[in-house]
């Protein structure tokens, strides 16, 4: 498969809310190449997004503002900081499990998010 853009860093800060974020996956253009996400044929049925920091712990519901979306081979969500309490700042990973419409699903390791104060003071 091609190298998949979906792993490239995220960043949030101290207070964010709502942040969108996406992930495409297209299907391969045809049954005998390997250029796609998907599997020739198939298409993103539904998806979930799980979120883990760096020891493996779940912090999806620390970090998922709203439930995965996905329209056509876009799968979307949005994205907050840890509300107080929590232990922001680290390094968190996304994991994008897409369910294509024939039932199979396939786990994507697609997002670094760094949690922390970037503006330098």
């Amino acid at each position: 498969m091609p190298d998949f853009t979906g792993n490239a860093r995220f960043y949030l800060q101290p207070g964010a809310a709502k942040v969108p974020i996406s992930w495409g996956f297209a299907a391969s253009s045809s049954a005998s190449e390997n250029d796609g996400s998907i599997p020739y044929g198939t298409a993103v049925a539904a998806a979930e997004v799980v979120i883990s920091d760096s020891e493996g712990a779940d912090k999806t519901t620390e970090l998922l503002d709203t439930s995965a979306t996905a329209d056509g081979d876009v799968v979307s969500a949005t994205l907050r900081y840890p509300p107080a309490g929590v232990t922001g700042s680290g390094i968190y990973t996304a994991e994008v499990r897409v369910t294509l419409d024939t039932g199979a699903v396939i786990p994507f390791d697609c997002r670094r998010i760094y949690c922390g104060d970037r503006s330098g003071a």
